[in-house]
């Protein structure tokens, strides 16, 4: 049984993906870093849509470092974290809080109990 499974499992690796990304002929993935006083954004074309693989934050709570998953908001609203924007072109800013209000996102906490200090975002851009 243990050796039957083992045949399946090594037949299928190389059909399961690899390690080298840049051969899916997609764009090269890109990797913004910036601190609180840095808010990230950015301006897609028409025809241009994002791709997000990591939108991570690191805030101080309670005297700890917590590392928590922030959102990109378009500005129509839509909010992801991990995945491809279904619309294409807009304004996109990152979001720190999964909180989405009728005036935006949080970008900070209303009641300071915590503090963002660094924030990364793994991101590219498609053209059609």
């Amino acid at each position: 049984m243990i050796l039957a499974l083992l045949m399946l499992c090594v037949g299928l690796a190389g059909c399961t993906g690899d390690d080298d990304h840049e051969e899916d002929g997609g764009p090269d993935w890109i990797n913004d870093r910036g601190n609180a006083a840095q808010i990230w954004n950015i301006s897609l074309e028409e025809d241009e849509w994002i791709e997000v693989q990591s939108a991570q934050s690191l805030a101080a709570y309670n005297q700890d470092s917590v590392i928590f998953n922030s959102y990109i908001v378009s500005g129509e609203g839509f909010a992801l974290s991990v995945g491809f924007s279904p619309i294409f072109g807009g304004n996109y800013s990152i979001c720190f809080s999964g909180e989405l209000r009728l005036d935006g996102c949080l970008t900070e906490d209303p009641d300071g109990d915590w503090m963002v200090s660094e924030w990364s975002i793994i991101y590219r851009i498609h053209k059609v």
